[in-house]
């Protein structure tokens, strides 16, 4: 186990734009792709692949700038970390912030938001440090 877990760390490839996989007489698999800095890769014999793709909100289109709100350049909307926008009293949570895209942490920074809106606890924030994250993959893989 300690040999596989290795050998996936030994893999990851950050930083690549896939261009394709195909599946080899033996049943393995070759990733074709381009990597940032070194140029177009080939790795070969994998039993498994293992797709991370990033995501990026669909604000373009909403005319956030027509009520004053700013977006950084990926379309991500500009909060403090109270979630206040750049228009008064118009708050923001979630992935759209662009920070710990996670349900969980949208969901706390929901609740803070309305706690402090609601019940007058005006220093109530969502502390962004530390918060876990985890890929489900089968077989099950970890990155420590």
């Amino acid at each position: 186990k300690q040999w596989y877990q290795r050998r996936v760390r030994e893999n990851v490839q950050y930083n690549t734009t896939p261009k394709s996989i195909t599946k080899e007489e033996d049943g393995t698999f070759t990733f074709h792709g381009h990597k940032e800095g070194e140029g177009d890769i080939e790795l070969r014999g994998f039993e498994k692949v293992l797709f991370a793709v990033g995501r990026h909100p669909l604000t373009s289109k909403l005319g956030l700038e027509k009520a004053g709100i700013n977006v950084d350049g990926r379309g991500n909307i500009l909060v403090d970390e109270y979630q206040n926008t750049t228009a008064e009293r118009v708050y923001a949570v979630g992935d759209v912030c662009g920070k710990a895209l996670l349900t969980p942490v949208a969901i706390a920074a929901g609740r803070h938001l309305s706690h402090r809106l609601f019940n007058e606890e005006k220093g109530r924030k969502l502390n962004y440090e530390n918060i876990p994250t985890v890929v489900f993959s089968h077989p099950p893989i970890n990155n420590f």
